[in-house]
């Protein structure tokens, strides 16, 4: 799974320089997809951008703004270089609302081939993120630190189900979804509230899994490049919250607003 940025970024070719524009995007993605190859399976965050929807971070109840998710049409909200991979022509999208993926290669179908069960959070063991860490997959980070793209540690946080001890963890929502047939469903499904990004130790977590050799973070020619195995992440994480809401912190305060 790679996530990118391409913010500050200028594409070299000999005398010539190619500046941020879709031109320097494509180039980004052919190298990624060059350097994956045919015979591995590529995946990109590709979380869904609604018009309707004034963000993930306003308050208040959510519950009565159904929006309609289309796998083939939504466009991603997490970069130009995901937008792009999304409408490459083979790749496949998952079906959760929240959270999706796209992904192309072998595994691609078992990998974003979830079933959106009711009250579904976005990251639970049968999502293209709990199958990632199943799959102890290589997650990769390019532009930008990995600790602020970190999507994949909710895969822990949704398998222990931290509404056990914080009941206020998370929101219910409503979605259309439009099915491969054209046919739309509702589901209702789980997020994580707002209020409790706040709770959430970035850094410490981070000097954490660069102590456990978990995390690696490397410059290459000037980019900044992290990386790190969703399978040991995911282990260290369950581990670490088996009786605490980690890497959550004081979701007491948070959880009153």
């Amino acid at each position: 799974m790679v996530h990118s940025s391409t913010g500050g970024l200028v594409w070299s070719e000999g005398s010539q320089e190619i500046p941020e524009s879709m031109a320097l995007v494509l180039r980004v993605l052919d190298t990624i997809r060059a350097w994956i190859g045919p015979d591995r399976t590529l995946a990109m965050p590709t979380h869904p951008w609604y018009r309707a929807d004034p963000g993930y971070h306003a308050g208040g109840d959510k519950r009565d703004l159904v929006l309609t998710y289309d796998p083939r049409r939504t466009p991603s909200s997490v970069g130009l270089v995901s937008e792009a991979f999304r409408r490459t022509p083979g790749t496949a999208r998952s079906r959760h609302p929240l959270q999706s993926v796209s992904a192309i290669g072998p595994k691609a179908s078992w990998l974003v081939g979830d079933v959106v069960a009711s009250g579904a959070p976005p990251h639970g063991p049968t999502s293209p993120y709990g199958r990632l860490c199943e799959a102890d997959g290589l997650v990769v980070s390019i532009g930008l630190p990995l600790a602020e793209c970190f999507t994949v540690i909710h895969a822990a946080e949704d398998a222990r189900d931290l509404s056990t001890m914080v009941p206020t963890f998370y929101r219910p929502r409503r979605f259309r979804v439009v099915e491969a047939d054209g046919e739309e469903r509702e589901v209702a499904v789980r997020e994580r509230r707002p209020q409790f990004a706040r709770s959430y130790a970035k850094g410490q977590l981070e000097r954490d899994l660069r102590r456990e050799g978990i995390l690696h973070c490397a410059n290459a020619e000037g980019v900044r490049v992290d990386w790190l195995r969703a399978g040991s992440l995911f282990a260290y994480l369950m581990s670490r919250n088996r009786t605490s809401t980690y890497p959550y912190f004081l979701t007491g305060l948070a959880s009153r607003g």
